[in-house]
């Protein structure tokens, strides 16, 4: 009998899988169920829109964590949600199912809050004291608001799942269809409203060692400088034809951008400015002459002399007369920069020149400001960086406010005056708005 041999080759490879092998499955299979967890839990924390308002302009939609909620009563808890009632986010918290609400702001100035809540809202005695209009389109789908209004089905589709979660969205409506989504986060110094990028790369405004008086600053390139606008008037307190010289010596200048620093001066109702244009080149001729005619022009603006007439029946015209030639004009050089200057009575106005820069500022500190450039502290650059508009809500005076003019003006300065600075900052990867306690 012959003898019967296995064939096994001894050095065949065996069908192990490697370490490195299984350490890809491992982690590829991570990376899936990580992106399905958080694509799941985005989507279930969508808003519940299935209504709005007829005339809705934007919504505010919030769709808090269980994290989220204590810091969002302890900074809007107080807040009126609806105009003329005292509804609050504390009053409503205890109602939600869910924990989403949503804000919608109508083209008549009229707020209506959407819920979803277990209880039977009508029985709430708190909110039948307070007079709400309650409308439930739906099964626990309640609309509140100070008077009835008209629901219609909503027919856009505002399910907008991202990976990651975020605190709410607010949605911008023209023409019954959405115009822009914010997307709205918390952030390490407060808030961030994301806003959709554009191709425009704008420059940032370095951080500096700001005075406690500055109330805002904005860099814009030249494109989007609205050298036309009534703040001219209202910072140089104009009733002749300032806001025409001043736009014949602007449009005179060739610049990249500029940069605008409003301050708040204690001892009138108007702000102190400067202005600063970059990368300039002037197209006119006899610039000194030209800088010193035109810093006479707005000092004489500012305190013309009076003269009266008299008139019938015992009245008095009285007619506001420039002496531009009265006032002296000085002129110095600090730090490289060429300064003009002229002081009349409590006014100050000056025109500077470098190498790369031509400053006009109504503020001697703002001046030595700009031309000095103290570095800010850290803190200052956490919620600046990459600034191309920033604004210290608590600095705004009466006079400020009263040039925004649209129907929900008094419930955004309750909202931005529970921040210390808000700051709009751009890169090249994101654009975003930071509300910074």
């Amino acid at each position: 009998m012959k003898n019967k041999y296995l064939n096994i080759p001894l050095n065949h490879k065996t069908a192990r899988f490697s370490k490195r092998a299984v350490w890809a499955w491992i982690s590829i299979s991570l990376f899936v169920f990580l992106i399905c967890w958080f694509s799941v839990h985005a989507w279930f924390n969508q808003p519940d829109l299935t209504y709005i308002p007829k005339y809705t302009e934007s919504i505010l939609s919030l769709t808090p964590t269980r994290y989220d909620w204590p810091i969002l009563l302890k900074d809007f808890g107080l807040i009126p949600l609806l105009e003329n009632r005292p509804v609050t986010l504390t009053t409503i918290f205890p109602l939600l199912k869910n924990g989403k609400i949503s804000l919608f702001f109508l083209k008549d100035g009229t707020r209506v809050l959407a819920i979803k809540s277990n209880e039977n809202i009508f029985l709430n005695s708190t909110l039948k004291e307070y007079g709400i209009s309650i409308q439930e389109p739906e099964k626990n789908l309640y609309f509140l608001s100070n008077k009835p209004i008209f629901l219609e089905k909503n027919k856009v589709s505002l399910n907008r799942p991202i990976l990651f979660t975020r605190l709410g969205t607010l949605f911008f409506f023209k023409e019954n269809d959405i115009q822009e989504v914010i997307k709205i986060r918390t952030d390490t110094n407060g808030y961030a409203f994301s806003l959709p990028k554009n191709s425009l790369i704008l420059e940032s405004i370095e951080p500096l060692d700001w005075p406690e008086t500055l109330i805002a600053a904005v860099r814009l390139p030249k494109t989007m400088f609205p050298s036309n606008t009534h703040w001219f008037e209202r910072i140089f307190k104009s009733y002749t034809n300032t806001m025409s010289r001043l736009n014949t010596y602007i449009s005179s200048l060739e610049y990249k951008n500029v940069t605008v620093l409003f301050k708040k001066n204690p001892s009138t109702n108007y702000p102190e400015v400067l202005f600063a244009f970059s990368s300039i080149e002037n197209t006119q001729t006899n610039t000194q002459e030209v800088d010193k005619a035109l810093i006479q022009h707005l000092l004489a603006i500012k305190h013309p002399d009076q003269e009266s007439f008299p008139m019938p029946n015992n009245q008095k015209r009285i007619e506001y007369i420039l002496h531009p030639e009265k006032i002296d004009i000085q002129e110095k050089t600090v730090n490289e920069t060429h300064i003009l200057f002229g002081q009349f009575k409590t006014s100050f106005v000056a025109i500077a020149r470098n190498a790369h820069e031509l400053i006009l500022s109504t503020d001697e500190e703002l001046l030595n400001l700009w031309i000095y450039k103290p570095e800010a502290d850290s803190s200052e650059k956490d919620c600046t960086k990459n600034s191309i508009a920033f604004i210290y809500p608590n600095k705004m005076d009466s006079l400020l406010w009263s040039d925004l003019n649209f129907k929900q003006k008094d419930h955004l300065f309750q909202f931005v005056s529970l921040f210390s600075k808000i700051s709009l900052n751009s890169d090249k990867f994101k654009q975003e708005i930071l509300f910074c306690y």
